[in-house]
């Protein structure tokens, strides 16, 4: 029995040497990476290979925790050079949780703040600034990173300190009206606009002082510039009498653009979006620049006021604080026809009060003009592209913008139906898909549409919806029922049966 125990005690021993040895083996190969890699950034200017060799190396093993073989003050300078090389890389980097914990455990250090900052200021530059999530990150660490060299005894960078001061939004090097403005003209709450033909940019071919930003054209219709050609700048300064937080909503397609507010480069990218900015007591000057690069121009910039969002319950709740005794009118466009994409709405007669349903896909400015001094209980805008406000009502009707598509039309039932090779379709959805909807909300449905592809102007209703209509409606819906049973039968057949 005492020999199995000096066995035991013998093993036991043995492995812990062995251990021992293994750490101490480890925390060599780690140092000896660590400096490496540090040689290779240094000397080479070469960040993304030192990370690769410390991600792909030993030096991985001890990322999560601290070999007790290694001092505290090795461990966290060497964690420090791989979050700077992961910040410095090129690559799309993301932090992971390793980092979070890490702070936790070594809240004190300082560095850390400054470079997971880095790579959070980076994720929200490549996001085309749209991930706003990651720039409040960056300014949160780099806060902690001010605070904590203010109690360490050393002065934080001023490029750190700037970016904080200006809201996490870089400088622009320069702008257009360097060269199309160079005398610095700004009308203020308007905007001077600069129209090009990007094949020659610096021959301005027409300018005009506007209050909206935005073109909506095909072609050649505007100033003759073709389309897939065309450039704009505009300039003017907003004025504020307090501190207001507004939306900047961009809404464009095969095109890109840059919105510069005070010098600060808010957005660089190629997609619409919506973008919370401050805009603090006083005035401000805004630059917009825009390239087309397709046959058609639709752009906007709205700057509004913050709406809330309805979601469809709480939509649904809102309404029916109007009871039972309106009516429902739909309006449907895929577009506005002006060039200020701006289509006014001419508000029949009606003994009830109205509902009005706004769907377009594209922005519009709906533009209410109510002569009739018809009732309107409340207006509902539904989700399009970014920048569909209402305008000409007063400020005692209630807006809602819903979070969701009405289900756009602009045709009361499909139309241009045609059968190939077994296939039916038809063109557009028609009211009884917005019905859906409607019905969902308010427990009617429509009492009057209008819809169009794209109009200036439409009367509202075009077409009152009442059981005649809706009968004539159902009847065009079977016969094309009825097409669409013709069609499946001319459906292509299989290859083993093509010769029976």
């Amino acid at each position: 029995m005492r020999k199995i125990i000096l066995i035991h005690l013998f093993v036991t021993v043995a492995y812990i040497f062995a251990y021992t040895e293994s750490h101490r083996e480890l925390c060599k190969k780690v140092d000896q990476v660590a400096h490496e890699a540090e040689t290779i950034y240094k000397k080479f200017k070469d960040p993304e290979n030192a990370l690769l060799l410390m991600k792909h190396s030993v030096f991985s093993r001890v990322l999560y925790q601290k070999p007790k073989c290694m001092e505290n003050k090795s461990y966290i300078k060497y964690i420090n050079l791989y979050a700077k090389y992961l910040s410095e890389t090129t690559n799309y980097v993301r932090p992971t949780s390793f980092f979070d914990n890490f702070i936790k455990r070594y809240p004190k250090n300082a560095p850390m703040y400054l470079y997971l900052g880095n790579i959070y200021r980076k994720m929200f530059t490549r996001s085309d600034y749209r991930k706003f999530e990651y720039k409040d990150k960056a300014l949160t660490l780099y806060s902690t990173y001010i605070e904590l060299s203010k109690k360490q005894g050393f002065e934080a960078d001023k490029e750190i300190r700037d970016y904080i001061a200006n809201e996490g939004l870089e400088k622009a090097k320069n702008t257009w009206g360097n060269y199309l403005n160079p005398d610095g003209i700004i009308i203020d709450n308007r905007f001077i606009a600069f129209y090009l033909n990007m094949q020659n940019p610096k021959k301005v071919v027409a300018t005009e002082v506007t209050d909206a930003i935005s073109v909506n054209y095909s072609w050649k219709e505007f100033h003759n510039i073709d389309a897939q050609h065309f450039g704009a700048y505009w300039i003017g300064s907003l004025v504020f009498d307090k501190d207001r937080k507004m939306q900047i909503a961009l809404s464009l397609s095969w095109a890109k653009v840059r919105v510069i507010i005070d010098g600060l480069l808010v957005y660089e990218g190629r997609g619409s979006a919506e973008i919370p900015f401050l805009f603090k007591r006083g005035k401000h000057k805004v630059e917009v620049e825009y390239i087309n690069n397709w046959h058609t121009v639709n752009f906007t910039m709205h700057i509004l006021p913050f709406h809330k969002q309805y979601d469809r319950n709480a939509l649904k709740k809102e309404l029916s604080r109007f009871g039972d005794g309106y009516d429902v009118w739909y309006v449907g466009m895929h577009e506005s026809g002006n060039v200020r994409n701006r289509t006014m709405l001419s508000v029949q007669k009606s003994k009830r009060s109205v509902v009005l349903f706004l769907q377009s896909y594209r922005p519009v400015v709906w533009n209410i003009q109510n002569k009739y001094d018809t009732k309107i209980d409340a207006i509902v805008v539904g989700k399009s592209k970014p920048g569909s406000e209402v305008l000409g009502v007063t400020h005692d009707i209630p807006i809602y913008y819903a979070d969701f598509w009405l289900a756009n039309t602009n045709e009361l039932y499909p139309n241009h139906c045609n059968c190939t090779s077994g296939t039916f379709h038809c063109e557009g959805s028609g009211i009884e898909s917005v019905n859906n909807t409607l019905v969902s909300l308010t427990g009617k449905k429509a009492n009057g549409f209008s819809g169009k592809y794209k109009a200036k102007l439409l009367k509202v209703p075009e077409v009152i919806l009442d059981d005649t209509k809706y009968t004539e409606i159902k009847k065009k819906l079977k016969e094309i029922e009825e097409k669409r049973k013709a069609c499946l039968k001319n459906n292509n057949p299989n290859f083993d049966k093509v010769f029976q």
